[in-house]
């Protein structure tokens, strides 16, 4: 496996990833990667968009994101296979952006007796944000 971390707001703020596996050489300003993802019958569609969330993680990591990205089912067989698009990722980004946005106002508002809102929280199922 392959672990991602990403510090953003100086380090209080973690994004976290695991690739199930990453097939090909990195190579500087060129998308080179394939990113396989690994399931075993739950939702398709988060396990896809968890396979963006990776792809974003990827990108912030080196700059390039994974030219591919494939999704296979393990117990049925299901599989996909998609090009790494801009959409993909300014789609997961903003989906981050806003979740991050509703922890902050939780942390204000109505967190726990420590103003936390919780320390954690789970972004597309593949990786987790973290407040530090």
């Amino acid at each position: 496996d392959d672990r991602v971390a990403i510090p953003l707001a100086g380090g209080r703020i973690v994004l976290h990833g695991v690739f199930d596996l990453l097939v090909g050489l990195p190579r500087p300003d060129t998308a080179s990667l394939c990113a396989v993802g690994l399931c075993t019958g739950g939702s398709w569609a988060r396990e896809r968009r968890s396979l963006h969330y990776l792809a974003l993680l990827e990108t912030l990591r080196t700059g390039t994101p994974p030219f591919r990205l494939a999704l296979l089912e393990t117990s049925n067989g299901r599989y996909g296979i998609e090009d790494v698009r801009e959409e993909h990722l300014r789609a997961i980004a903003s989906h981050l952006a806003a979740w991050l946005g509703a922890m902050a106002g939780g942390a204000r508002g109505a967190g726990g007796a420590d103003g936390s809102g919780g320390a954690d929280g789970e972004v597309g199922g593949a990786g987790r944000a973290q407040r530090g």
